[in-house]
């Protein structure tokens, strides 16, 4: 279930308790129906898009959210509270910041990649899961795997 927010709403991480409520929500029912407890999507892969729209770049982490605003993150804030980056993508978000913070990310789970490219989801990982959604979209700041 591949789900599209800003990246504003992304940082302040509200998307994540909707998404588990959500899950109750609708899983409760179907829970007790069935005996099985129901799990939120395994997100592992992100889709950065531009202001303009344009596919800024690509990756993977066990942790998206802590890739991007955790203590190792892309994005990270100065002893003077400005944002910097540390990536050719997040300098870009730096650099178009505070409109960058309307830009969209995508958050996609393996077996998104595998429904959208209809293959197996037992023979993808995330690794080549990454590496054909690059080939196959050509974000403008990804250089491994694409094809432009």
């Amino acid at each position: 279930m591949m789900i599209e927010i800003t990246l504003s709403d992304f940082r302040k991480g509200d998307w994540q308790y909707n998404l588990y409520k959500r899950i109750i929500e609708i899983g409760s029912a179907a829970a007790l129906k069935e005996h099985e407890e129901i799990s939120p999507p395994d997100y592992k892969l992100y889709c950065v898009f531009g202001g303009d729209g344009r596919l800024e770049y690509i990756g993977r982490s066990r942790d998206v959210w802590s890739r991007w605003f955790g203590q190792l993150g892309r994005l990270k804030k100065n002893a003077g509270g400005y944002w910097f980056g540390c990536d050719s993508v997040s300098q870009l978000i730096v650099e178009n910041m505070p409109d960058s913070w309307s830009w969209k990310i995508q958050l996609w789970t393996v077996e998104d990649c595998a429904n959208h490219y209809q293959v197996s989801p037992k023979r993808l990982d995330v690794f080549t899961a990454e590496a054909m959604m690059i080939s196959s979209m050509s974000p403008r700041l990804n250089y491994m795997y694409n094809s432009l």
